[in-house]
């Protein structure tokens, strides 16, 4: 039996060369075994070119005219992850710099015009409109945790809870309590724990998007030491 192995990393571009001249899943690991020395299957091609059409349909950057690889790499890695530290590392900034540079790239025209377009047409794909964000951030905002239990305090079962206390839930945890031990351990009742998502964050999260937040502080910096305090604009008549 003939040993398999997978496709090395070097050779990806070249199956994927093979594949665009239109070469089969098994005349391309005929290729690479008598190109390059590489033993692998049909099968394990044909996975490897489906995976890559798969991660290049979630994260496909729409526009790359005018960008580098390596900032086309940075936009795919930033719809992944939405962190350009992170996103420029593996783009393969080095370590050391990726904070500068992530926070530079999308400062960049080329990269900020193509990056918009592909969130916009991931939205599209998975049809997730601004309005639908807000929407559960207001739900977070806006839930009373008291409809989610009846006049005895007990939790309600979960048909019961309305719609928007039920998606304000990040978790229940059931912990059934004991008394005794041995042959005498009764059960005594249940403890259940509700946690709801963060109403503070959601609540911030809103009013960003609101622009409530002055995020400048009356002498001019950027209020990023003030300690936490924002500043509210002014109410008028």
């Amino acid at each position: 039996m003939t040993a398999k192995c997978s496709i090395p990393r070097e050779l990806h571009g070249e199956v994927r060369r093979l594949a665009e001249q239109g070469l089969s899943g098994a005349k391309i690991a005929e290729c690479l075994a008598t190109e390059h020395g590489c033993k692998t299957s049909a099968r394990a091609v044909q996975r490897f070119l489906k995976a890559r059409a798969d991660r290049s349909e979630k994260v496909a950057v729409p526009d790359t005219e005018g960008l580098t690889g390596r900032q086309v790499r940075f936009i795919e890695e930033y719809l992944v992850c939405l962190n350009a530290t992170v996103a420029a590392r593996k783009a393969g900034y080095s370590a050391r710099t990726a904070g500068s540079q992530g926070a530079d790239l999308l400062k960049n025209p080329k990269v900020k015009a193509a990056l918009s377009k592909a969130i916009e047409n991931r939205s599209i794909r998975v049809a997730v409109k601004a309005d639908d964000v807000l929407g559960e951030l207001l739900r977070i905002a806006r839930v009373d945790i008291a409809q989610a239990f009846n006049e005895g305090g007990q939790l309600k079962p979960l048909h019961e809870i309305p719609e928007d206390v039920r998606r304000a839930i990040a978790g229940i945890e059931v912990e059934q309590l004991f008394v005794g031990r041995g042959e005498d351990r009764k059960q005594t009742g249940d403890l259940v724990k509700v946690k709801f998502w963060d109403k503070v964050r959601g609540l911030e999260l809103l009013g960003k998007h609101l622009q409530l937040f002055n995020d400048k502080d009356k002498s001019g910096g950027d209020g990023a030491d003030s300690g936490g305090v924002v500043v509210l604009p002014a109410e008028t008549d």
